[in-house]
């Protein structure tokens, strides 16, 4: 079976042999159709596929948000048991505890930084950042004709299949 473009090449084919009058009308509209059906049929199928690769896609990004979520709850319930195990130590006034197998310490974490109010900061530990630009409003205004359209400011037409 042809592919979608060896079937749109066919299709040219066949209108530049009608055009040249090497192929009757009877002939070309016999063609046209075998063309126009086979054509159809592989659309059809392409669709199968995409709808396979889609639902596909679907489960991988359900099974990644399942995993996510195994992963987040055993981090806290590390975390959890950390936290248990440092108020423990420190409720029996200890900072280090050696077992069988692990040694357990009690340890200072590095400084963290609380912020407030950012307005109490001096502007010499702001750090600058370019504008962004807001894609929505301005794609609006130049529908809305608000501003006019440049070479480096423009509205670009795109065509994608939907499938219903």
């Amino acid at each position: 079976m042809a592919t979608l473009y060896e079937l749109s090449d066919y299709h040219q084919q066949l209108l530049l042999a009608l055009e040249n009058e090497e192929i009757s009308e009877d002939a070309f509209a016999d063609t046209l159709e075998l063309i126009k059906t086979e054509f159809e049929d592989k659309l059809e199928g392409y669709v199968h596929v995409i709808k396979t690769i889609e639902m596909q896609k679907d489960a991988a990004q359900k099974e990644i948000e399942r995993l996510n979520q195994y992963k987040q709850t055993r981090e806290n319930k590390v975390k959890a048991l950390k936290d248990a195990m440092l108020e423990a130590m420190k409720a029996i006034n200890k900072q280090k505890i050696a077992t069988g197998v692990f040694t357990v310490r009690c340890q200072n974490s590095p400084p963290s930084l609380v912020v407030k109010d950012e307005k109490a900061i001096p502007e010499g530990y702001k750090v600058p950042q370019p504008p962004k630009i807001d894609k929505k409003q301005l794609l609006k205004d130049l529908k809305d004709n608000i501003i006019e359209a440049t070479e480096n400011i423009y509205i670009k037409q795109g065509q994608h299949i939907r499938i219903s």
